[in-house]
């Protein structure tokens, strides 16, 4: 009873925070409806409009872009924690701090770098031709090699600091052997830093469906991409539920 009590107070106290948030968001929808009527479809196809001349103009470029600006940083990263490692004496904590920050950087910069390649391909399929879809499919396939070489040398760089770390990064179960291999402290950040993924990937994908549907009123932009976002989300959290419940039966994700 005591419990009920409790839970009933927590409601009443969020209540009002749940109930403002959802006025603010029909407010916004509702301002943005009327700016829809009042500006007309001309406005969305004007942006329509010059998104596509800049994507037309750039897309041939646009993998060397981003191979340059983001793949030339993460290797002095790299570099750096190698000279690093090579100069230290296996005792220096804030070294051993400063070389992990460089390495997770590295990996970092090489993820957002293939992520945008991807975007950069679409762009070229979508708007390159001729010579310039040549260009932008060749820089496409240097970044590639260049984000797997950068992640080779981290993961080894890693396992050298850690000997007792171990996998491949070519071998189809790397991530599986790799978490096998760290102690309890790191996996507890693995699994916290996953969750947290999870929260603004959830979060990512309201803001998403919710741009992609009000986009509709100024163009028409059709519903492949909300599917798509709704796909996403439903992967999400159906896979994120089933692997809950199954640890909760098994009994052996109730520590963590």
């Amino acid at each position: 009873m005591n419990k009920r009590m409790e839970n009933r107070k927590e409601n009443r106290k969020a209540f009002p925070g749940f109930l403002l948030l959802c006025l603010a968001g029909g407010l916004v929808g509702a301002a943005i409806g009327f700016c829809s009527t009042v500006v007309g479809d001309g406005f969305g196809q004007k942006w329509a409009q010059a998104a596509e001349r800049t994507l037309t103009a750039s897309a041939p470029y646009l993998s060397l872009v981003v191979c340059v600006c983001l793949m030339i940083p993460a290797f002095c990263l790299y570099g750096s924690a190698r000279r690093k490692f090579k100069g230290w004496d296996g005792e220096d904590e804030v070294a051993l701090e400063r070389m992990s920050k460089q390495r997770e950087w590295a990996m970092l910069l090489g993820s957002i770098c293939m992520i945008l390649e991807f975007f950069a391909l679409s762009a070229n399929i979508c708007y390159g031709g001729g010579a310039g879809a040549l260009v932008g499919t060749g820089g496409f396939l240097i970044a590639t090699v260049l984000s797997m070489v950068l992640q080779k040398q981290v993961v080894d760089l890693e396992k050298e600091i850690s000997p007792e770390k171990s996998g491949s990064v070519f071998a189809l179960n790397f991530e599986k052997e790799w978490e096998q291999s760290c102690d309890e402290a790191e996996r507890l950040m693995i699994y916290r830093s996953a969750y947290s993924a999870f929260r603004a990937t959830n979060i990512a994908c309201v803001v998403l469906w919710l741009i992609l549907t009000l986009g509709n009123l100024f163009y028409d932009i059709g519903m492949i991409p909300t599917v798509a976002v709704s796909a996403i989300w439903l992967v999400l959290s159906v896979s994120y539920s089933i692997k809950s419940m199954r640890l909760g039966a098994s009994g052996s994700g109730v520590r963590a």
